[in-house]
């Protein structure tokens, strides 16, 4: 629910002006799962599903942020599916680019979330020690 969220809050602003051309429009950018739990100090390995629709067909990659390298290439299509296995250790966003123009056209994230005793710590009361 977070990425989807994230992604229309990143895209509904895209305008042009007037003499430039008009940025290439999507309908939707989502990985699913968009939560990992783990342990505290582990990361999260696993099978991630990266999946988009475009306006109208383009050759497209998705990116970890900050990151030049993409990590997947689509042909050139409207829509598109891919699962991807990979190790994430901290929340991470990805950006979905044009493969001419590695330009940012939407984001998703995964969020980790640790669980370990830091957390049970906070959901304790002060007065538990009795």
């Amino acid at each position: 629910m977070f990425a989807v969220v994230l992604f229309f809050l990143e895209t509904s602003s895209v305008a042009a002006a007037p003499s430039e051309e008009v940025p290439m429009k999507i309908e939707r950018f989502q990985v699913a799962p968009g939560n990992c739990v783990v342990d505290r100090d582990s990361s999260c390995r696993m099978q991630f599903v990266f999946s988009w629709e475009l306006l109208a067909s383009a050759e497209v990659c998705i990116f970890r942020a900050g990151e030049e390298r993409a990590i997947y290439c689509s042909p050139t299509e409207k829509a598109g599916r891919v699962s991807l296995e990979l190790s994430v250790s901290e929340t991470t966003r990805f950006d979905l680019a044009l493969k001419q123009a590695p330009e940012k056209i939407a984001s998703s994230s995964i969020r980790i979330l640790a669980v370990g005793r830091q957390v049970r710590l906070k959901r304790r009361h002060l007065w538990s020690f009795l």
